[in-house]
């Protein structure tokens, strides 16, 4: 993959979700990206877009989402924009960590992987309504985090 932008646009449906999940992966296949990387490419499309889809639009409604992707040398850009209902995953705090795992329960703390592998993640509501997420994550080995 070049430093151009891969961009997806798709129906903020699981349907959609999981051709746009498809297509990112294809785009990804075959190109010198980190093997890590790529795994955390396409771990935070997961987490981001599946709760997009999930959250965003108010009910019975689906969101419009778009992602785009460029990948340089030192750093990897994606940025998450969609058309639902305003939320600022920057400002959401943490979720406590189970003490054991009788306490541990499925889901919630995919934003805290995400928050964990970006070296930034940052949160703006653009002048038309849309929210938009932009994060970075390393595209090397040598600075891959996590």
């Amino acid at each position: 993959m070049d430093t151009r932008p891969f961009r997806l646009s798709f129906p903020g449906t699981m349907a959609g979700f999981e051709r746009a999940a498809g297509s990112l992966s294809a785009a990804l296949q075959g190109g010198d990206l980190d093997p890590r990387a790529r795994y955390h490419v396409e771990l935070v499309f997961e987490e981001i877009a599946a709760n997009i889809v999930r959250y965003a639009a108010p009910r019975g409604a689906a969101a419009e989402v778009e992602v785009s992707l460029t990948v340089g040398a030192q750093a990897i850009v994606m940025i998450f924009e969609d058309d639902g209902l305003p939320f600022d995953p920057c400002s959401r705090p943490d979720p406590s960590l189970p003490r054991t795992l009788a306490d541990a329960q499925v889901g919630g703390l995919g934003l805290l992987l995400v928050r964990r592998m970006a070296t930034t993640l940052r949160y703006e509501r653009t002048p038309t309504h849309r929210n938009r997420l932009l994060v970075t994550l390393p595209s090397g080995p040598d600075h891959t985090a996590g």
